[in-house]
């Protein structure tokens, strides 16, 4: 997860980094309610 989060931290498009904040938020709120 590290590599994937330095990658588009690396982005210089906030856009795309605000869409994966929140895929990343949905992903986390998946796993905790499993």
């Amino acid at each position: 997860m590290t590599e994937q989060r330095l990658g588009w931290l690396n982005q210089p498009l906030p856009a795309s980094a605000r869409a994966m904040q929140r895929s990343a938020r949905s992903t986390r709120g998946q796993l905790l309610t499993a």
